[in-house]
């Protein structure tokens, strides 16, 4: 276990330069546009017809807090001023939550160009690499990683109780039609078969350092643990995990239909058997099993004294890095490995849309309201409002017209605080005679605008093949 690593477990550390990903997108191809926020292949008709997903990559991020701008810099490079800094940490609050969700999806089957056995109750496979990082902490955490004590010596900083967690898993997904019925809800199960190329968790109770007005003492207390399985292209953890999907549509006498959905994904469970873990002050099953502590027990300050320094070194902090060895021992770090199961980070969704059956050449196509839940550190219950137009086109060459569809709408919750959402979806290129159709849809378009002022944004491009 590295030094840099050990030392970073003692002052709560949150690797922001991290969160930044991609979204998870429940569902499969749908007839019509899919009720949910993100563009998926729409139909060019009303006769109900059917656009089966190949491939889709989806991003996201976003924080209560801290602004795109900062996440960006942090992920990608960039020189931020102090003044920045300042400003991004002023913003905080006594917690706060960033977080970050990334996808890569592939079908397997159905294969493209080729027709589906309607026989055959296997709906689809995919093939999925999901990335999903969630972090709570507190504004002194913040100040001490990014800032460090310098600029607050004569204080106490109180990081307090941190947290952050970080998957990547690689899925393969199999997805199933039905003819059972419940409460009048079509029933789609699918079950998975994953890998944990990676995970990562952090976790600080009760941080707090103080420093004197000369730098050159530092009064330390806390504890936590850091876990780890590294990165591993074969795996480091196998897990099984199932789901499923109600459908519902309730047509009125008026002619306006509501379609309902409820989804649950990525339930079950992850098994590691060798995993990394350095601790502070906690108590853990002696056995090696489980990858939490069970407890644990009071930590007594530490008292931090420079040793042989000028002036120079401590303005800048330099005594603390000289020392370090002999600081580590006096922190009693203690290296296990552990094994144990661990909850897959799972989805919940459920939606309803409404739409005029009777009135297709109407330009509101159908609007969308759903509540989406993911289970990670950082995110919280997101409601969805999606209204979606149809537009028309010329095409100069045949002269004919053609459908695209727009979607404007706004969401509360997840990682954000809130987001404006837009997105286009259009028929492009044909393969045997059949379209295939393209989405891009943007999600916190307010941050793009203003980068330094809010929180979090996205992207996501969907590409599928029409079947029938």
């Amino acid at each position: 276990m590295k030094l840099g690593i050990k030392l970073f477990i003692v002052i709560g550390v949150l690797p922001f330069c991290q969160l930044l990903g991609l979204n998870d997108s429940l569902g499969n191809g749908k007839k019509s546009i899919p009720n949910k926020i993100y563009l998926e292949p729409p139909v060019s008709n009303s006769n109900g017809s059917s656009v089966m997903p190949i491939a889709s990559f989806e991003i996201e991020s976003g924080s209560n807090a801290v602004p795109l701008s900062m996440v960006s810099k942090f992920a990608f490079g960039g020189y931020i001023a102090p003044e920045s800094m300042n400003n991004y940490q002023s913003l905080l609050s006594s917690s706060n939550r960033m977080g970050a969700i990334q996808e890569y999806r592939l079908a397997l089957y159905p294969i493209v160009g080729i027709e589906v056995n309607k026989n055959i109750s296997l709906k689809t496979v995919e093939l999925l690499v999901q990335d999903v990082l969630g972090a709570n902490f507190t504004q002194d955490a913040f100040r001490l990683f990014f800032q460090g004590n310098t600029s607050y010596l004569g204080q106490t900083l109180n990081a307090d109780k941190n947290e952050i967690e970080s998957w990547r898993n690689r899925v393969i997904r199999f997805v199933f039609n039905t003819k059972s019925k419940f409460f009048g809800f079509t029933v789609n199960p699918n079950i998975q078969f994953g890998q944990c190329l990676s995970y990562t968790r952090i976790s600080t109770k009760d941080i707090k350092l103080t420093s004197d007005q000369l730098g050159d003492n530092v009064d330390f207390s806390g504890s936590g643990y850091f876990a780890s399985t590294g990165y591993s292209f074969g795996g480091n953890g196998y897990g099984l995990q199932a789901g499923l999907d109600l459908k519902k549509s309730i047509l009125r006498a008026s002619g306006t239909i509501a379609n309902i959905e409820i989804k649950l994904q990525n339930f079950g469970f992850y098994s590691f058997s060798d995993v990394n873990v350095t601790s502070k002050d906690a108590i853990w099953n002696a056995n090696g099993q489980g990858l939490s502590p069970d407890d644990y027990q009071n930590s007594k300050p530490l008292n931090l004294t420079a040793v042989q320094i000028n002036a120079s070194d401590l303005r800048f902090g330099s005594w603390f890095t000289r020392q370090k060895d002999s600081i580590v021992s006096k922190l009693n770090l203690v290296d296990s490995k552990r094994r144990g199961m661990l909850m897959s980070p799972f989805t919940i969704y459920a939606g309803v849309d409404f739409r005029n059956r009777n009135n297709f050449n109407a330009k509101l196509y159908n609007q969308l309201i759903s509540l989406k839940y993911i289970n990670v550190i950082g995110y919280i219950p997101k409601l969805i409002y999606l209204a979606t137009f149809k537009g028309k086109y010329n095409r100069k060459k045949s002269n004919k017209a053609t459908l695209f569809f727009y979607q404007i709408g706004a969401s509360v919750g997840g990682f954000d605080n809130f987001d404006i959402n837009a997105g286009l979806s259009f028929n492009a290129l044909n393969f045997k005679g059949k379209p295939l159709v393209w989405g891009i849809n943007l999600m916190g378009i307010e941050s793009f605008i203003n980068p330094s002022k809010w929180h979090g944004g996205g992207i996501g491009m969907h590409l599928g093949y029409q079947i029938f």
